[in-house]
Formats: structure tokens, sequence, C-alpha cells
């Protein structure tokens, strides 16, 4: 079943107005700038803001259709939240926490503690059962939550901001963790988040929303080649690849060895290579740079000032120039040249 919605809700002068069609299995993250109705549009899906005109249809469901009256209330709608600060009540230690997202779908006390129990252990927490929020960090917060969102057995998942209040060293290791849960939700996922490389590790599609309205769909690599608007390109710009790590050196999924400065790590892991930082050439340059690949130009594409060169091979990388230096190497789609970059421009960190 998919998650349909045709989206039209009025805030003072600002207006949501998107249509969206989510698959099971498939998740989404929904990226924008701040302002952009993000977080509306969560708050639509989950029915904590009803609709002024459209409709939000689960399978045969009608969650929401004011042209009919039709409105499910969140308690009855079979989906799962995990807001940025995790909501959890502080009153409450982490049993009771989860146990409550059982006890409003109608589950009898000790059956929603022993299944809260049983969560808790699943999300590595099971030391820290009788901790309330206050005593837990973080990391171990934002497990609670999610097993408090799982714990009902939702057929659909909302995530808003989920890692936004982590700090970094506890950042990667939930990335991970989270990414393995939503591997293993069979339901409809939507994610919310501020940061390409969250949506990146986590989802399998991404949406742009712009000042209440959708611009640009598809993966982050599709976005940087032909961005819509100033926000995706920067956005989505930024070089992103996935690999292994073997102390300061990268091993890309081509099997192109990259080497990294100030990080020594083992294990899988990813790049961040931003494209202002790479320098083409057309001879192999000499000097500095420990990072060197003869790629072929696929599209060169000029915005907003700058040229995005768009490389392929090996690795494919969008480059960031400016136009006079696309002049001077005569760069044209089709053409062999060197891509260099400096191992202290990259940022390396194990998944």
């Amino acid at each position: 079943m998919n998650l349909v919605a045709a989206a039209s809700v009025a805030l003072g002068e600002f207006r949501l107005d998107v249509e969206l069609d989510i698959p099971r299995d498939e998740t989404i993250a929904v990226l924008g700038p701040n302002g952009s109705g993000k977080t509306t549009l969560l708050r639509v899906l989950a029915g904590l803001r009803p609709l002024d005109a459209g409709r939000v249809v689960f399978g045969d469901a009608v969650f929401d259709d004011p042209q009919t009256g039709a409105f499910v209330a969140p308690e009855h709608r079979p989906i799962g939240v995990v807001f940025q600060d995790y909501a959890l009540f502080p009153h409450l230690d982490a049993t009771e926490n989860v146990a409550f997202g059982l006890r409003a779908h109608g589950v009898r006390r000790g059956e929603a503690r022993t299944t809260a129990r049983s969560w808790l252990h699943r999300v590595g927490l099971g030391d820290h059962a009788s901790a309330r929020p206050a005593e837990l960090s973080g990391g171990q917060q934002q497990r609670v939550a999610l097993a408090r969102a799982l714990a009902p057995e939702p057929h659909i998942l909302l995530l808003d901001e989920p890692l936004a209040a982590l700090d970094a060293s506890s950042r990667s290791a939930m990335r991970k963790e989270l990414r393995t849960h939503l591997g293993s939700f069979a339901g409809v996922r939507l994610l919310v988040t501020h940061d390409p490389i969250d949506a990146h590790m986590l989802a399998d599609r991404i949406v742009i929303l712009e000042h209440g309205q959708i611009c640009q769909t598809g993966t982050l690599s599709e976005l940087a080649a032909r961005p819509s608007s100033p926000y995706v390109a920067e956005l989505a710009g930024t070089n992103l690849l996935t690999g292994r790590l073997e102390g300061s050196m990268f091993i890309a999924v081509s099997g192109v060895r990259i080497a990294t400065a100030g990080i020594q790590a083992e294990g899988p892991g990813f790049l961040v290579i931003p494209p202002s930082s790479i320098a083409l050439h057309r001879d192999r340059p000499s000097g500095s740079p420990r990072n060197t690949w003869n790629l072929t130009i696929v599209a060169i594409n000029a915005y907003a000032g700058r040229v995005r060169v768009q490389l392929g091979g090996a690795l494919e990388l969008i480059a960031e120039i400016t136009p006079s230096a696309t002049a001077d190497l005569a760069l044209q789609p089709g053409q062999r040249v060197w891509a260099a970059v400096k191992a202290v421009e990259i940022h390396a960190q194990p998944l």
C-alpha cells in the first residue's frame, strides 16, 4: 500500500501545496531550507494538522478529506512518529515511555510493559529500562523514541530530524543504527532532515521542498547533476562516496584508493569532497595533491556565477570551478581531464 497525499494547508501567509506518492519499502527524505514546510508536511501526514484541501490516503483508507469530511485522528492512524526532540515524558522511565504508545492503541498495561521491555532490548537499551530521559544520553533517548514509535507495529514511520539533537560523535553511530532499523521496517518511511549526508545514507529517494512546494526529486547525484535552485545546488553539490576505511586511506566501491587526513579508522565509511576543492587540469598535475584521477567530463552546467562539471569514470564527482577556468581549459563534454584534491580537503567518517 502506498501513502498518497495531495496536501494543501494555509498557515498565515505561508501555504503548503504538495503531492506525494510514497510506496512501501522505500525511504523518502524530505529536505528543504527553514520555513519550507517540512515539519508542516509531517504533521499533516500524522494527523496533527488537518488539511484545508486535498486528500491523504493510505491504501483504501482515507485519512483526511475536507471535501467529504473524512478525518482519522492521529491515535487511530497506523503511524509511528519520532519527533526531533523525541518528546519523551520526563516523569516516566524508558519502559513506560515505550509502553505509552502501546497503551494509546488499547494494549493492556501488563502486556504493554512486556512488549516495551522487548523493544528496549532490540534497540540495545535493555539495561536502561528503568532510567528516566534525564538519565539517558541523546543517542539513548533517540532509541527510546524509535522503540516507542515501532512498538505498536505501525504501517507508516515518520521521522522529524531524528539525528539533529545528537553530537557529532554520536551521530555517526546512530545513523548506522537507524539505517538498520529502517531497513528492517517493511512499511512506508518518511524522513525529514536538513542534512544531505543523512539523506544520502538513509534514503532511497530525496524530495526537495521550497516555499511550500516540491521543486525537485531524485537521488543526491541526480539532484547534483541538474539542480533546480541555488538551495539544491548547494545542498546536493557535495560529493559523497561510500566505501571502506583502512587507516587514513579510503577505498571507494569502484576500488579507487583515496588519501585522507585527520582520521585513522577501519571498516565501512564515507567521504565528503566539496566540489570547490576539486581542481581540474588538462595534464596530470605535479606537486602537493595526493589524489589525482583521470576522468571524463559528462556534462557542464553554468549556475549562479559558477560552473559545475560532472565527471565520470572510476569516480563520479561534481567539480565547481569559475567560468574563466572553464574557458582557459577549453572544457567540453567527452573530454578527459585530471581531477586533483588535497587530502586535507577531504572529510572521512566511519559508517
